[in-house]
């Protein structure tokens, strides 16, 4: 019997060389990544397992260690226009993930009116909004968002009791616009402490005017198409335990104001600029976050100021269990007439590291300058929470 002598290809060598070489850097970046673990250092284990992952996409133990370093991020969020997106929207280009996500909010759901003094008169202003979306990293420094929107409000005034209507005089009006449309969002991180975001808005508003007393009622209906624009930016530390957000937003859209007197509706006054500003940190590994959030309201034509002040102290019992609790300080100078009141708000949040689905809720209760009366502050109460899946499809 003789031994087959066949000679191996330089080529073949070469592959089988590189192959082994791949196979030993992934053990070692592996191997570095578990004893950084071991040290607490978190943002360098990341950084070894995602070069091994660079190096063997399919790799199912680096898979796996990586989602075992997921750390807490704050969640804390408030509502704000259906014409922004439901994350500021330069926070894409840092995202790590592709999510789907779902929200939802109910603002004033106990109908609780609000009574002008001498009138006899009460006012009701109810949202329904409702947002689902998805977006996702877009190469290594960009990343993009879509989301459907719906609104509905119930803006109304009628009269306290159910008293016989004066002759001549409505008895109720109420003004109720939805908003359906999409929202695309674009942002650019030029470095891992720095992203910058845009997203616009395109919607239709269909806005019911209804007016009815003892002579009879009318209704119209007004359809305009919309335009939101915001603009946002985020500064953060590589760690992430202090980042800095700020958004500022403008629309097209207008809202009509009613005469609570006479009992007519008004004149329409455009939606007012926006601009919201956050500040966190995060304490203790990140169990701990302390988020201070401001936002501002102007309105174009006539002289209003909003302004909100929300601090809030945001508590993980452990990677899966969040809490939240903070105040929710308003000011408004309505044309000079000064109004101040503190509110609160809460919350919870719970997350599954290995699933990817997230579900957050937060229940908040303040006021706010009236959308149809003038000179007039609202209490409002509302419910808003978000369920989002993540990891789906696309990792960076």
């Amino acid at each position: 019997m003789t031994k087959l002598n066949i000679a191996i290809p330089a080529v073949t060598k070469a592959k089988e060389q590189s192959s082994a070489g791949k196979t030993e850097n992934i053990a070692l970046k592996f191997s570095s990544a578990v004893d950084a673990v071991d040290r607490n250092e978190t943002e360098e284990a990341r950084k070894n397992l995602n070069e091994a992952r660079e190096l063997d996409p399919e790799n199912e133990a680096v898979k796996i260690y990586l989602s075992k370093l997921v750390v807490n991020t704050a969640k804390f969020r408030t509502i704000s226009q259906e014409y922004f997106p439901n994350t500021n929207p330069a926070s894409l280009g840092l995202a790590r993930h592709d999510r789907f996500f779902m929200t939802a909010a109910i603002v004033n759901l106990e109908e609780t009116p609000t009574v002008l003094p001498g009138q006899g008169k009460q006012i009701i202003e109810q949202d329904l909004r409702f947002n689902a979306g998805y977006q996702r990293p877009l190469g290594k420094k960009w990343g993009v968002g879509f989301e459907g929107i719906f609104f509905h409000y119930k803006d109304e005034v009628a009269p306290v009791q159910k008293e016989v209507p004066v002759t001549g005089q409505n008895s109720y009006v109420y003004t109720n616009p939805d908003n359906f449309g999409g929202i695309a969002s674009l942002s650019f991180a030029p470095t891992e402490n720095v992203s910058f975001g845009a997203a616009a808005a395109l919607y239709q508003q269909v806005k019911r005017q209804h007016t009815s007393g003892i002579s009879g009622s009318n209704t119209d209906i007004i359809r305009e198409n919309q335009l939101g624009l915001s603009f946002g930016m985020i500064i953060k530390n590589t760690s992430g335990t202090v980042m800095f957000d700020t958004l500022l937003g403008y629309s097209t859209q207008s809202t009509y104001l009613v005469n609570a007197t006479a009992m007519t509706i008004g004149s329409s006054i455009a939606a007012p600029l926006y601009n919201e500003n956050t500040l966190t940190f995060g304490l203790f590994g990140k169990r701990v976050f302390l988020a201070l959030k401001e936002v501002n309201e102007w309105w174009r034509d006539r002289n209003y100021y909003g302004a909100r002040v929300l601090p809030v102290l945001e508590f993980w019992l452990w990677h899966g269990f969040g809490l939240r609790a903070g105040a929710a300080h308003n000011y408004a100078n309505l044309d000079g007439l000064v109004f101040n009141r503190t509110g609160w708000i809460v919350g919870l949040s719970l997350r599954g590291i290995s699933s990817g689905w997230d579900f957050d809720i937060n229940l908040t209760n303040h006021n706010r300058p009236s959308r149809i009366v003038d000179g007039l502050v609202i209490n409002e109460s509302i419910v808003y929470f978000t369920l989002s899946k993540s990891n789906n499809f696309v990792s960076r």
